[in-house]
């Protein structure tokens, strides 16, 4: 099996064993049929083995069947409550589910009946980190490193992430020091020394160790680009790989985390215009950065076309699963923008986008471009004071815009209208972040609309094709 578990109590003899084998086997060949029948026979051949129902879990959870698979995970947990693989494989299966405050209360289960066991140690931390709850994870992680010795440097890194996250600095910069003594050119340690170390207001060390990984990996743009930010540079957009690792990371929770957690409600509000807009449901919409189909999902099924763009495979996955897309492209927002023929979309959206955009003065210009006469391009800002400059990066790697300098963008590029409504991006913790969200409409053909000439010349990027292929993920 997948995962060795031996019942509680189990003969030297394993009358179960043989069909868990041969059940796993059609599970793995998506042979589900089968595998329910070698299943269904075991539970009349032997009585109260949590495994048989555990099986029963991957089965379901394989065949596309959530509720089925919980309903296994927990008939297993009340055969044999106080055995910690089947209570941990609940909890695993809740954290899939996103169901993250149950999964961790099992966790903690799991880790109280086999406080020694590494395997559930791990199993505990996963669940914590995928949820967020980092004093979670650093309640088991000393045991962790302390099982795992002398290869515990995973924990000790995952420890000091998490000590940085809750914004224990002084106590994450100790411990990211000592890793660095055993491996100085630990690139990870290095990372979160440098960022720390800037949250701590130590400028020195976070450039010096921002230069070091430049030194080590020359080539890797995200260290370039932190290493700007260190030196009080600021450059323009967020680099692609690491906005496509950020996503990655989060698709599987981050409909959860961003709705749930962060009050995300952009998608619902600009649906919702766009369905007042066109009753008919008869346009095409484009959906530049769109994770995992928020938007599509809100509006639902329309008489045109629906097609996304985004960078991270993961997230398109996500966002094919609505039924709703005539295609995703993994494409990055200014190459797909320039790549678009002009004239095509009823609307244009780029929701919570631009955060990871600072210059604006290439894709306001396009997006204007791509829009059919009389149509809309939709999107929101973080909101830069009127004091600050044009556009910053603030400290959480997002840009912030001043709302009268994308007003005189959307102006210079040919709107013909362009109102702006206040509006909160998100929450953290329990802070609103400020924002506005902008209509801007393209002149109807004929209408007469007077222009300012931008004050720089935006420069040219690289155009890729834009397939009209219908594809769930094709890379243009």
């Amino acid at each position: 099996m997948t995962r060795s578990h031996t019942a509680p109590n189990a003969a030297s003899t394993d009358p179960s064993l043989p069909g868990l084998i041969q059940a796993e086997r059609f599970i793995q060949q998506r042979q589900f049929k089968e595998a329910a029948g070698v299943l269904n026979q075991l539970q009349t051949q032997v009585v109260g083995d949590p495994r048989i129902y555990m099986m029963g879990m991957r089965l379901a959870e394989a065949a596309g069947q959530p509720e089925g698979a919980l309903k296994a995970a927990r008939h297993a947990v009340q055969i044999s409550p106080q055995w910690a693989p089947a209570v941990l494989d609940l909890a695993l299966l809740l954290a899939r589910q996103n169901k993250f405050i149950e999964a961790a209360t099992e966790a903690q289960k799991a880790v109280t009946l086999a406080p020694g066991h590494l395997p559930t140690l791990q199993g505990a931390i996963d669940i914590a980190h995928r949820a967020g709850f980092a004093a979670l994870a650093l309640e088991f992680l000393p045991k962790a490193i302390e099982l795992a010795a002398p290869n515990h440097l995973p924990y000790q890194r995952q420890m000091a992430q998490d000590l940085f996250a809750l914004g224990r600095n002084a106590e994450a910069i100790a411990l990211f020091k000592e890793i660095l003594t055993k491996n100085p050119d630990d690139q990870v340690a290095l990372m979160g020394l440098a960022d720390a170390s800037l949250a701590s207001g130590d400028t020195a060390t976070g450039q010096q160790t921002w230069d070091k990984l430049v030194a080590l990996d020359p080539n890797n743009e995200t260290y370039r680009f932190n290493q700007q930010v260190a030196h009080g540079q600021i450059p323009p957009v967020l680099p692609e790989s690491a906005t496509r690792a950020l996503f990655d990371d989060m698709a599987g929770v981050f409909d959860q985390h961003l709705v749930g957690s962060l009050g995300y409600k952009l998608p619902k509000q600009v649906a919702d215009w766009i369905l007042q807009k066109y009753p008919s449901r008869e346009l095409n919409v484009l959906d530049l950065g769109c994770g995992t189909g928020l938007l599509g999902a809100c509006l639902g099924s329309l008489q045109g076309y629906i097609v996304g763009v985004d960078l991270s495979p993961k997230m398109i996955e996500q966002a094919v699963r609505h039924g709703v897309y005539y295609s995703i492209h993994q494409v990055g927002i200014l190459d797909a923008l320039q790549g678009t023929p002009e004239n095509l979309y009823e609307v244009v959206a780029a929701l919570d986008v631009f955060t990871y955009l600072g210059d604006l003065s290439v894709a306001i210009p396009n997006a204007h471009r791509v829009a059919k006469p009389n149509g809309y391009v939709i999107f929101s800002c973080e909101r830069a004071l009127e004091t600050e400059a044009d556009w910053l990066l603030r400290p959480t790697k997002r840009y912030a815009q001043k709302q009268s300098h994308v007003e005189g963008l959307c102006r210079a590029a040919g709107f013909a209208d362009v109102t702006v409504q206040d509006t909160t991006i998100r929450f953290e913790g329990t802070e609103p972040i400020n924002g506005f969200l902008v209509v801007a409409r393209k002149a109807a053909a004929g209408e007469t609309v007077e222009t300012k000439t931008p004050a720089t010349k935006p420069k040219a990027v690289r155009k890729p094709r834009v397939s009209k292929k219908k594809d769930s993920g094709e890379e243009t």
